[in-house]
């Protein structure tokens, strides 16, 4: 792995990482406090994982995975949660060991998108149109959503049930007028949206 100087032009470039025998770079994801989690196709179509701290510092984390990471979450307690293709990995933040693989999702979906909620839950969307409600610490499923297509809103609470778990859905992607708010934590028990007035609007 080397690090290149910023080409002269670009004030706001720190610098350029290049990593070797490496077919393409697959995704960038986000980690809260600074960096980013690199996955990487390596000549033998496996994908390298690493975490990039902000200063360009690289620490693998995973290897040799047949897909790349494609979201991730910090759990309570130093570990992550990691989307690979179907399966979420949780993985201690320090020493980079599996600690439980969970899956559930459909193969051929990939998780687009993790979130942490309260207590040791973990809701993930995947592309199979599904959203799911885990408990991390048993290892297990507790309630599924397939309601039409899941939005990309950010998994909401209710301040007056904090056992609830919000995800706004479309019911039918071909009226693109019409959401639903449904609570995860009760079988996708539908919330009454507010009316919007001319006067809100």
């Amino acid at each position: 792995m080397t690090i290149e100087p910023a080409p002269p032009l670009s004030a706001s470039l720190l610098g350029v990482l290049r990593l070797p025998d490496v077919r393409g770079t697959s995704f960038l994801t986000h980690v809260s406090g600074g960096g980013l989690v690199w996955s990487v196709c390596r000549e033998d179509g496996r994908f390298d994982t690493w975490a990039v701290s902000p200063s360009l510092g690289l620490k693998a984390i995973l290897s040799r995975l047949g897909a790349p990471v494609s979201a991730l979450a910090e759990l309570p307690g130093g570990a992550w949660a990691l989307a690979v293709g179907a399966r979420i990995l949780v993985v201690d933040a320090q020493t980079r060991a599996v600690i439980k693989t969970l899956r559930g999702h459909r193969q051929g979906g990939i998780i687009w998108s993790l979130t942490s909620v309260s207590g040791d839950r973990l809701v993930s969307r995947s592309t199979d149109g599904t959203a799911r409600l885990w408990n991390i610490t048993r290892s297990r499923e507790l309630h599924q959503l397939d309601a039409g297509e899941i939005l990309g809103a950010e998994v909401g609470a209710d301040p007056n049930d904090p056992e609830a778990v919000l995800v706004l859905t479309r019911p039918e992607p071909s009226d693109p007028g019409v959401v639903a708010l449904r609570d995860l934590a009760r079988d996708g028990l539908q919330r009454p949206l507010p009316r919007l007035t001319p006067e809100d609007s």
